[in-house]
């Protein structure tokens, strides 16, 4: 069954916005131990028990179930979820990284644009050439940060995970950038979004 990507963003933005009880009827939100307001979140796409939101706020966020995670409270809900250590997401004034936080099986990248036309099953995407693959693939092991923007998907051994960034990058506001849109020489593997159009890798 393919994610529901038009109901998952609705409430992942609702929620961002301060607004939620219907759309916490449809997430269970998961807030880091004395985080941050959140500006981003990721929200799981394969329905299993129930839809989570992991909340993301500004700086450093450590996603996964162990001990040095920032959702440690809530590992119990994430067994078949995330692995102990699985993602670094920092979000900057001009832009939102990810990499592998020293994951077992490792987990790919796919942009939105693409997120329609491929198998999002993480041994599928290790087979083919699409997405960004980040810690071990079974072969090497890829530390790089990449550039995530709103709208793209993490798939880990267990499912996808979508992104969503609803507030404008500080600096960007009034240039009509949004969250992950910022063009910066530091992004890696992306090509700046022509106006009103996708990102590609």
């Amino acid at each position: 069954m393919k994610p529901k990507w038009a109901l998952l963003e609705e409430a992942a933005r609702t929620v961002l916005r301060g607004g939620g009880t219907e759309s916490q009827q449809v997430l269970r939100v998961l807030q880091p131990a004395g985080g941050p307001p959140p500006v981003a979140c990721l929200v799981t796409a394969s329905e299993k028990k129930e839809y989570l939101l992991f909340s993301l706020g500004k700086g450093e966020s450590l996603v996964g179930r162990g001990t040095a995670s920032d959702y440690v409270m809530h590992r119990n809900a994430l067994a078949g979820v995330l692995e102990g250590a699985q993602w670094r997401i920092i979000w900057t004034p001009l832009k939102v990284t990810v990499e592998d936080a020293g994951s077992t099986n490792g987990s790919v990248l796919i942009r939105k644009a693409d997120r329609a036309t491929v198998s999002l099953i993480l041994p599928d995407l290790f087979a083919g050439s699409v997405g960004y693959r980040l810690g071990w693939d079974g072969t090497t092991v890829h530390q790089d940060q990449q550039v995530i923007h709103d709208g793209d998907v993490l798939v880990n051994m267990y499912g996808p995970l979508l992104f969503v960034c609803e507030k404008a990058i500080e600096g960007a506001i009034g240039s009509g950038l949004s969250c992950g849109r910022a063009r910066s020489r530091n992004q890696v593997g992306v090509n700046p979004a022509p106006e009103g159009g996708p990102a590609t890798g």
